[in-house]
């Protein structure tokens, strides 16, 4: 088959990014292996239930930063998965804004809860 082949038709980009978020969660990820030394996000999890069974400030201290990751690195796996690398060095907040816009939900207690608190532990 050609490109000629194929028809060229006018098409509103929410459609295009409508269409891109039935694809199953890591489809494109998995085809192309976009970030293939990414660290799984259901990993950082277990590192935070590792940590806080240590105890004390450090178990806690590393818990918040690994449930962060956790979020971060699920919300950038959004990013790059459906083609959206150029808000990969937005803030945080920024990068939710973008993923609420096209359509996706993230529940504001993820920041508030997850990158808030952690960047309150790291910088205050």
């Amino acid at each position: 088959m050609t490109a000629a082949a194929f028809a060229r038709v006018p098409t509103d980009p929410r459609d295009l990014l409508s269409g891109i978020f039935t694809l199953p969660r890591g489809y494109i990820a998995e085809c192309f292996k976009l970030v293939p030394d990414w660290i799984d996000a259901n990993t950082y999890p277990e590192w935070a239930k590792k940590a806080l069974g240590q105890g004390g400030d450090f178990g806690y201290n590393i818990a918040t930063s690994c449930a962060k990751l956790a979020v971060c690195r699920t919300i950038d796996g959004f990013l790059v998965d459906y083609h959206l690398r150029c808000f990969l060095r937005d803030p945080y907040p920024k990068k939710i804004e973008t993923l609420e816009g096209l359509g996706g939900r993230i529940p504001p207690v993820v920041h508030e809860l997850v990158i808030a608190k952690r960047n309150d532990l790291e910088h205050k």
